[in-house]
């Protein structure tokens, strides 16, 4: 059986409206409102991290998108998870700052009515896989976002805590907070227990409740501790604050000249 004869002339066309086609994609994505950089990579987002830094293709409206966000929130930012948050516009970036990040877990985030100065719109939503990843791990530019966002625009102070802080588990988490240029003080360790918020409406209502709960911030607020042991993070060059009143007296408070300091 005779082979038909290939048809170049043929072959030749279809390649070049496929070609056609695809630089018409291109030019159109490239020209469009799109996404070119977010920060930090939604595919390992610090949990510590509570800042988000979308950079377009085109500079934003920023009167347009802040006059959403001034109506609801949720008009520009909707996060699968509760938290109050707060936005800053500059030419082509968006800047999102949320009060709180979840533990490490799957979340979405979907951005809203963003528009450009040339009136094209965008809305999208995008997954956030929230891993731990601590400062020391963190990539240069996810540590600018955090040093900016935890000293308002400041350099952290070179202080070994900001390599190791924050830090958490499902039970605990250990922050930091340095004070202000003219208080003559150390840096605040605070130590806050999650698995029992205070004032939660699940208050321990029975002496055995009572009992468990105490024993419970005595395991893991010795385990915070013993964290920073391992760190070799010394407790009395630091304020140790804990987020419960309860059985403070069992536990160091750090820096032992504070008192006098106050005096």
């Amino acid at each position: 059986m005779q082979k038909k004869p290939v048809n170049l002339k043929r072959i030749v066309v279809f390649g070049v409206i496929a070609l056609v086609l695809v630089s018409a994609v291109f030019l159109y994505i490239s020209l469009s409102l799109h996404i070119v950089r977010s920060l930090p990579d939604p595919e390992r987002y610090p949990s510590s991290l509570s800042v988000m830094q979308f950079e377009f293709s085109q500079p934003l409206d920023e009167e347009y998108i802040q006059s959403q966000f001034r109506l609801d929130p949720n008009n520009v930012i909707d996060l699968s998870f509760e938290s109050a948050s707060s936005i800053k516009i500059s030419d082509r970036t968006l800047l999102i700052d949320v009060s709180e990040m979840p533990l490490p877990s799957q979340q979405t985030i979907e951005l809203k009515n963003i528009r450009s100065k040339s009136g094209d719109m965008i809305s999208k939503k995008i997954k956030l896989n929230i891993v731990s990843i601590p400062y020391a791990k963190m990539s240069d530019d996810e540590k600018r976002l955090f040093n900016e966002a935890a000293a308002e625009g400041e350099e952290v102070p070179n202080d070994p805590i900001v390599d190791i802080l924050p830090y958490e588990t499902d039970k605990y988490k250990i922050t930091y907070l340095f004070p202000g240029e003219d208080v003559e003080l150390p840096a605040t360790i605070k130590i806050t227990m999650k698995f029992f918020k205070p004032g939660d409406i699940a208050l321990p209502a029975t002496p055995a409740q009572q009992a468990t709960y105490l024993e419970q911030i005595r395991k893991y607020r010795k385990e915070a501790l013993d964290y920073l042991d391992k760190k070799g993070i010394s407790q009395n060059k630091y304020i140790l604050e804990y987020s419960e009143p309860d059985l403070r007296s069992e536990f160091p408070s750090g820096y032992t000249s504070v008192q006098d300091i106050i005096r």
